[in-house]
């Protein structure tokens, strides 16, 4: 698989569309099989994470914002299997074609939504569970127009960037 060879052949990994569990375990993997073609890999290097986020005034606004593009973006790739990187009740990947609703994407922590407070104590936690030092936001769904995507990279440079330090 891709997550063998990538990091075997020298290349940065992208990690994107799974549970916070599983994010972390092939990060660690990763790690692992970079330093046993090229050395040591300082925590954070060489891997990238792709959070889907959406950024409003208020929690509720922020919910009510994100549910559609959400909703249409998972109908789109849900029954191409994408959905395998969330976790089934059982711990394992979810069943290929599972739509999750956008609760499952936050509880999962493939989403990111609410205030600039909620977003950025969002990414925080995966800036001190991973060493985080490559991030790319994901702030555009289908159905937003593209004054809804500047706007939500504006709010991610202006008021949640500073709060991560």
């Amino acid at each position: 698989p891709s997550r063998q060879h990538v990091p075997e052949r020298g290349y940065g990994g992208v990690f994107w569309l799974m549970n916070h569990q599983f994010i972390r375990q092939r990060w660690e993997k990763f790690g692992e099989v970079w330093e046993q073609h090229h050395g040591v890999l300082a925590p954070g290097e060489k891997r990238n994470l792709v959070l889907n986020i959406c950024i409003e005034d208020t929690h509720e606004k922020a919910w009510k914002s994100a549910r559609m593009g959400h909703d249409e973006y998972w109908k789109f790739l849900g029954p191409y299997g994408w959905s395998k990187g969330y976790m089934g009740k059982d711990g394992k990947p979810a069943p290929a074609g599972l739509i999750p609703t956008l609760e499952e994407s936050v509880d999962q922590k493939v989403w990111v939504i609410g205030t600039p407070e909620e977003v950025a104590a969002g990414i925080a936690e995966y800036k001190e569970e991973l060493s985080l030092k490559h991030f790319t936001i994901y702030p555009h769904f289908p159905g937003d127009t593209y004054a809804k995507a500047e706007e939500q990279m504006q709010r991610y440079a202006e008021q949640v960037k500073p709060l991560l330090g």
